[in-house]
Order: structure tokens, then C-alpha cells, then sequence
């Protein structure tokens, strides 16, 4: 158990696993919870892998006073990491290519090769390439990443990944 402070520019959206809420009971529970932060240390306990928390807060100076939320979802910004090299040489590191970002729902990468031809393509963020184009080990040299990543916002990044033998 893992106690956290969300990170700055990230949205909260507390998540009521009993009944649907209204609009109006969301804009109030809003108030409330900025009202109640500037008079309360808000922390937030870890409960389950996507990101949902469950919102503990206690009274400045006096942990014994405290108050536990439902569960609350932090959805950070839409953020990516786009490596320039690996080396798929099987020793274990660099081998593949990926992506790795946060705040990411939707996603789309391509590889393309020096003549623009398309050589990898998914969906899946965890899906890496292996430097094999049509079941034969890829060229050494640098090929050109597009991907496409949507959260909260939109992020579209081109990049070069030089790939090493």
C-alpha cells in the first residue's frame, strides 16, 4: 500500500461505483472538494493499477481528523516517449521497439522505411517491433515513426528511430 499525491495537470474524476450522479451533485461535489482541500492535506491511497484511488484527506495538524472518498480516477495528461535507437541483436536489451507514454486511451503507431514504404503498424502500446520486415531481419539504418495518441487531449508526434545490427 502506496500512499501518493496525484501529479500536477492531472484531471480528477471521482468515480461513484454505487449510482449514476447528477450534474448539479458533481458541480457540488466539486465545490466541496476544493473547499475542503484548502482545509485538509488530501492524499490518496493506490488501490488498483489504472490510476483509481481511493482519496483520504486529514485536517492540517490533526491526522486523527480525516474523511475517505469513494474512489477517484486521476487521468494525467496524454504524454509519450519516442526511443531514437535499439539493437534487435538478442542479447536481451534493445531488442525491440516501442513507444511508452501515460494518459494514452487510443493509440496508432507507424515505422516507415526510407522509401516510405509502411513496415510495422499498430494499435496496441505494448506491442513493440522486433527490426523484422516481412518475416526477414529489417536493414540497419533510420526509419521514420508517426504515432498517433489520444487521451484527455491529442498528441501527434513524428520521430526517427535509428535501428543498429
Amino acid at each position: 500500500m502506496s500512499i501518493i499525491r496525484p501529479e500536477r495537470g492531472a484531471t480528477l474524476h471521482v468515480i461513484n461505483m454505487t449510482h449514476k450522479m447528477h450534474r448539479t451533485s458533481l458541480k457540488i461535489l466539486f465545490i466541496f472538494f476544493l473547499v475542503f482541500s484548502w482545509a485538509f492535506r488530501i492524499m490518496a491511497q493506490d488501490v488498483l493499477e489504472n490510476k483509481i484511488y481511493k482519496v483520504t484527506a486529514y485536517k492540517s495538524g490533526n491526522n486523527q481528523i480525516s474523511s475517505t472518498s469513494n474512489y477517484a480516477e486521476i487521468i494525467p495528461p496524454v504524454s509519450i516517449y519516442i526511443p531514437n535507437a535499439f539493437t534487435p541483436n538478442g542479447d536481451g536489451i534493445n531488442d525491440t521497439f516501442g513507444v511508452k507514454g501515460e494518459g494514452i486511451r487510443n493509440f496508432h503507431l507507424f515505422i516507415y522505411n526510407r522509401w516510405g514504404e509502411k513496415i510495422f503498424e499498430t494499435t496496441n502500446p505494448r506491442q513493440q517491433w522486433d527490426g523484422v520486415y516481412e518475416g526477414q531481419p529489417a536493414e540497419q539504418g533510420t526509419y521514420v515513426v508517426q504515432v498517433y495518441a489520444y487521451g484527455l487531449s491529442k498528441s501527434a508526434r513524428n520521430a526517427s528511430v535509428t535501428l543498429v545490427r
